[in-house]
């Protein structure tokens, strides 16, 4: 059994690194935390004195106890019949994450879950609904005054759809129904200059195309937002808040199958709307560049763990 002080706790977080610490002895990387208090962590495991050097190496640490998480928070769900045969938008956007070793919880702020405490936070996704920000809601609300917690803190946030247009909303831009209607299908986006130097989306080709469906849109963004990517329908399809806050409208998330069910679940009434459906139907194919987008965007949040 080893003791360690507290102030090891700062390098076991960092995640990244082999743990080294001055505390008596050499310990072999099959060391496990079986027990942490706030001023002392203790290891169980194999040890042997193979040396003077008064030094102990982790390489590998399972932690019982409380780490820094990853929260989907859910905003919503898709439509019934899409949800029973491909599932809702939290289990897309895992499917898209593409990390088996990310442990990442789910927050259903519709269900009242309780918003976590930012200091636990490594990483923030707000997925897309079929909810509309100037819905104000008490539950949006509660949501938008709690971003910008997340937000001064750099915790890496990602918005999508609806999240994109609340994160924006909630740092003191403006979200409103888009002035020319709906844009649905898969649509071809422009990296804004900076888009292209952007440490998320500037890994993506300067043109790209991407899935989207949306009614509401960022009318007028933050003041210290930088415009990442646009088109000739939305000007603001992605933007950027600090050094760690993005906002994408497009569905990094969505497949070709999942946008062309959306089409099949609103064809009536996208035609009632006069929205060319078999043109758009006929477009929708996959958009690989797209969707490495989460997965990059967890590779900075680990980075900066």
């Amino acid at each position: 059994m080893i003791l360690a002080s507290g102030l090891l706790l700062r390098h076991l977080y960092s995640g990244r690194q082999l743990l080294r610490r001055s505390i008596g002895f050499w310990a072999k990387p099959t060391c496990h935390i079986c027990f942490v208090k706030p001023d002392k962590i203790i290891f169980s495991g194999r040890a042997c004195a193979e040396s003077m050097s008064l030094s102990v190496y982790f390489s590998t640490l399972s932690i019982t106890g409380s780490m820094n998480k990853i929260i989907i928070i859910k905003a919503g769900s898709t439509f019934a019949t899409i949800r029973q045969s491909l599932g809702d938008f939290e289990d897309w956007i895992s499917r898209a994450i593409a990390s088996p070793s990310a442990k990442i919880s789910v927050v259903n702020v519709l269900e009242g879950d309780a918003l976590p405490s930012v200091e636990m936070l490594s990483g923030v996704i707000i997925t897309g609904s079929h909810a509309m920000v100037t819905d104000k809601d008490a539950w949006i609300q509660v949501l938008a005054s709690w971003i910008p917690q997340v937000v001064e803190r750099n915790i890496p946030v990602l918005g999508i759809c609806f999240g994109h247009q609340l994160l924006a909303q909630a740092m003191g831009g403006c979200s409103d129904y888009h002035p020319e209607g709906r844009e649905i299908g898969t649509v071809s986006i422009k990296l804004t200059p900076e888009g292209k130097k952007d440490r998320l989306l500037g890994f993506l080709p300067d043109d790209f195309i991407a899935h989207a469906t949306h009614a509401q849109t960022v009318i007028k963004l933050p003041a210290n937002a930088v415009r990442l990517a646009e088109n000739p329908f939305e000007a603001n399809h992605a933007f950027r808040l600090g050094a760690s806050a993005w906002g994408v409208q497009f569905h990094p998330e969505f497949s070709a199958d999942i946008m062309r069910a959306y089409f099949d679940e609103q064809t009536a009434s996208l035609l009632r709307e006069g929205i060319d459906v078999t043109e758009l139907q006929a477009a929708i194919c996959n958009t690989d560049a797209a969707n490495t987008l989460l997965k990059r965007f967890m590779t900075l949040v680990q980075e900066a763990v």
